[in-house]
């Protein structure tokens, strides 16, 4: 099952996806560059073609497993949350994968 939470920033302005990039792949992230219609596509700094639909995509931000009993039955819940941020407004989505 996922479930996507949308979250607005509300920033007048955009983010450049590539220096954002740049700064987040220095921490261990697993993190790519996000374009929907060219997954080759890498951006370059202050692009001046940048899509709004450009961004940045963080798999598995964070992952667990639990182990639950209900009525006499475990029940084992693996959770894992994946972030993705759009340039245009620093529009945030996040996927939960249960």
């Amino acid at each position: 099952m996922k479930i996507y939470k949308y979250t607005y920033m509300m920033i007048s302005g955009t983010t450049d996806p590539y220096i954002l990039y740049q700064n987040l792949s220095k921490d261990n992230f697993n993190i790519s560059y996000y374009n929907p219609f060219n997954s080759d596509y890498l951006g370059k700094s202050n692009d001046p073609d940048l899509d709004p639909a450009d961004g940045i995509k963080i798999e598995k931000l964070f992952s667990g497993t639990t182990v639950s009993e209900q009525e006499g039955v475990n029940c084992t819940i693996d959770l894992n949350v994946n972030l993705t941020i759009f340039v245009e407004r620093s529009t945030m989505v996040t996927e939960m994968v249960f």
